[in-house]
């Protein structure tokens, strides 16, 4: 008894001789004591959430506008604006999804970072100011090396068949909800995975075979649900590949969006004067510099067709793509002698093409008069060849659609010489002449809604190449009308 109490009196003096305990939040944390940098972070997140919501509802109004009107055989464009909107709405939801076991804020950052690499937008800005891509580094990192193991799955093959694409019904009502501040991360994961899956399924169907092409929208889909939609070892190994080099890069592009950040506050022109006086300055250099840019020419033709779907317009797009072609090609094949044959067709065919017809037209944008007798000996051979009896052909039927498929082609592979940086030189002008060749070709066959242009474009071909027009009669025949014309001026 008498050590029991000495136990106790023992225990007592300990008790009094001890500091007394800290008292402790509702979160088990010292008053006092700085919030861990993950709970300053998620607060971060949650703000940012509510911050970017009028630029995600603008880019998403902006696809509402432009997705619908884009032509259904511009399947790369639809990819393009699908997977663009998934990965601005991905980067959303990450800023609004909890932090557990699920990493869902993780997940949806890695795959917006993959759908779209440029540092100055939603995604990367809102990840830079949320201070995790640490953690999306190594969660994409760990997912690489799990590429082989991942469950298989596919999206569902109806999501590229709805008319009228449904997404933008979707859309429609996310975006009210935006508005009204109802949405949820929930609402943000659902959306972009539609947004996912159909541009997985228009992808299988630009490929034509049914197998993936661009792997982006895969990796983005299996970063998201940590499956893939293909079973396929060699598109796993190059997803490994793909995903590894994200994640090698995330560090630097997460600091340049850091450093855009900082700079858009001290960068910005305070007065609407000096932006003003800036624009004047770019357009007086503008003015000076009369260097002839195919690509700036050919860059709104090829927006205008993607929406194009009446064969009169497509027609009209081909006439001024080709013309834009032809004086390119004219000018680099102006420095060959007046001998070269190419060059003298090529003069011949943009004089027709871009000069009214008759005795009393204007001068044309190609300077013809140190070669004119050339030209019109060019004229005359090509009348004579177009009039020749050539047995007539029935051309085959072909869809308008089928045509403007290939103008798409065709301008785009034009757009790549001019990135190339060849049209400058002899090879690429000669490229651009065949390619205005067959530029006119679909022009022709889709007609121009106004004659004297389907005239002219006729003759343009005909001067060109006479046998592009043989299984075409009507067409053959104003063709040669219109060179006698030019013949006689």
């Amino acid at each position: 008894m008498i050590y029991l109490l000495a136990v106790r009196e023992a225990k007592a003096e300990n008790r009094g001789a001890m500091a007394p305990k800290p008292r402790r939040n509702r979160r088990g944390r010292g008053r006092g004591r700085p919030a861990p940098p993950r709970l300053e972070y998620d607060l971060r997140r949650h703000q940012l959430a509510r911050e970017v919501i009028p630029q995600l509802v603008e880019l998403i109004e902006r696809f509402l506008d432009f997705f619908p009107r884009i032509a259904h055989r511009r399947v790369a464009d639809r990819i393009f604006f699908l997977s663009d909107l998934a990965s601005d709405i991905l980067a959303w939801t990450a800023l609004g999804a909890p932090r557990d076991e699920s990493q869902l804020h993780v997940r949806c950052f890695a795959a917006s970072c993959l759908l779209d690499d440029d540092p100055h937008r939603i995604s990367w800005e809102t990840l830079a100011a949320s201070g995790i891509g640490a953690e999306v580094t190594t969660y994409v990192r760990a997912l690489a090396s799990k590429t082989g193991e991942l469950p298989s799955t596919k999206p569902d093959p109806e999501l590229g068949r709805e008319e009228p694409d449904f997404v933008v019904d979707e859309l429609r009502a996310f975006t009210e909800r935006l508005r009204a501040h109802q949405a949820s991360s929930g609402d943000g994961l659902r959306v972009s995975r539609q947004l996912l899956s159909t541009a997985i399924v228009l992808d299988a169907v630009l490929a034509g075979d049914g197998a993936a092409g661009n792997l982006t929208a895969i990796g983005a889909f299996g970063l998201l649900e940590r499956t893939l939609p293909t079973a396929d070892l060699g598109d796993r190994l190059q997803l490994a590949a793909i995903l590894e080099d994200l994640a090698r890069v995330i560090p630097s592009l997460v600091e340049h969006a850091a450093s855009h950040l900082e700079d858009d506050d001290e960068d910005e022109l305070e007065d609407d004067d000096a932006m003003a006086a800036l624009d004047d300055a770019e357009l007086e250099e503008d003015n000076e510099d009369d260097a002839f840019s195919l690509d700036d020419v050919l860059a709104p033709l090829d927006a205008r067709l993607r929406f194009t779907e009446e064969a009169s317009e497509g027609a009209d797009v081909a006439f001024l793509v080709a013309g834009a072609l032809l004086i390119q090609g004219v000018r680099v094949l102006g420095q060959l002698p007046s001998t070269f044959a190419a060059r003298v067709r090529a003069i011949a065919a943009a004089d027709a093409l871009l000069s009214t017809s008759g005795r009393e037209r204007s001068t044309g944008p190609v300077e013809v008069a140190e070669d004119g007798a050339a030209i019109k000996t060019a004229y005359s051979q090509a009348a004579s060849l177009l009039e020749a009896d050539v047995p007539e052909q029935p051309p085959a039927w072909e869809p308008a659609e089928l045509v403007l498929s290939r103008l798409d082609r065709l301008v785009a592979a034009m757009r790549d010489v001019a990135d190339e940086q060849l049209v400058d030189e002899m090879a690429g002008a000669l490229a651009l002449i065949g390619g205005a060749a067959q530029t006119l070709r679909a022009g022709v066959i889709l007609g121009h809604q106004e004659p004297d242009k389907q005239r002219r474009m006729a003759a343009a071909l005909g001067a060109l190449d006479p046998l592009a027009l043989a299984d075409l009669p009507e067409v053959r025949a104003a063709g040669a009308r219109t060179l006698r014309e030019l013949a006689r001026s």
